[in-house]
């Protein structure tokens, strides 16, 4: 990194802010003179030279001070960038489509693969990059898989961080919590939820199951389905065979996919919401 800055400040003035500089007490007040006697951002400190600003550089003495200093930086540095905006868009774009997905299971997976496609990317540096932008994508990947592989969040007490390279970390971090997120977005819904199945609806399952399959006659079948389904006698499971269509309703397809998510056959559930949506797109009877 060119570290070109300078604080071209007259001798004189110099040693007169720097008396004023001497007395400050906290890291917040000698981060805010920066901005309001140097007139400057000192989140670019990395990029000054160093004997050049000595007179004015923030040293923490211990690890409270070190995580304040950063979090100043990181907070100031974060406004000015446009860093989050890949991620963020990302989020809003995930969020709005599975709200309304008949086929979450899937959009959860196309999601996952567009993530890790954006980490790999940053993983591959080209012989012709930059040694800066080297340096970035090392950061991200470490705090990316930091907390991927340990569930390691940044350490704000280690040292006071470049603000390029915080930011960097940290967004790697944020991308190991959202690949986390999406991963587990279908988990709590299928945690809570409790479905109570009637006969009607457990017929469906043993017959999208291919349960009895390999018996030659519905009567067969019937008597098969009856020893499993308390609900109905052997006449009522007779009657449902001739007309298996006319009993998935949306009502019940609803059900029945909650079911097979619930126990994760995830292809069944997929066949039935293509159903669903077919069925929804019908013209309704009048």
């Amino acid at each position: 990194m060119n570290k070109s800055l300078r604080l071209d400040i007259l001798q004189d003035e110099r040693t007169r802010l720097k008396a004023e500089f001497d007395q400050l007490e906290t890291i917040e007040q000698k981060y805010n003179f920066w901005a309001e006697k140097l007139e400057r951002n000192y989140f670019l400190w990395a990029l000054y030279e160093q004997d050049n600003i000595q007179d004015f550089l923030i040293c923490p003495q211990n690890g409270s001070e070190t995580e304040t200093l950063n979090k100043l930086i990181y907070s100031e540095y974060s406004l000015m960038t446009s860093s989050n905006k890949i991620l963020n868009d990302l989020k809003k774009s995930f969020i709005d489509q599975i709200e309304t997905s008949t086929d979450k299971e899937t959009l959860v997976e196309y999601e996952l693969t567009k993530i890790v496609d954006y980490i790999s990317k940053r993983k591959q540096v080209p012989i012709s990059e930059n040694v800066s932008q080297n340096e970035k994508n090392s950061f991200f990947i470490r705090g990316y898989e930091d907390y991927l592989l340990k569930k390691k969040e940044i350490d704000w007490q280690e040292k006071v961080y470049q603000a390029h390279l915080l930011l960097e970390k940290i967004q790697g971090i944020e991308w190991a919590k959202y690949r986390e997120f999406v991963k587990n977005y279908l988990k709590p819904e299928k945690k809570q939820i409790e479905i109570k199945l009637n006969g009607e609806q457990k017929f469906l399952i043993l017959h999208h199951l291919g349960f009895g399959n390999e018996l030659n006659t519905d009567e067969d079948r019937s008597m098969l389905y009856e020893f499993f389904i308390d609900e109905l006698k052997l006449k009522s499971i007779q009657r449902l065979f001739p007309n298996i269509t006319d009993h998935e309703t949306e009502k019940n397809l609803d059900i029945l996919i909650d079911f097979f998510r619930l126990i994760k056959l995830n292809s069944k559930a997929r066949e039935l919401a293509d159903k669903l949506a077919k069925l929804k797109q019908r013209p309704q009877r009048k």
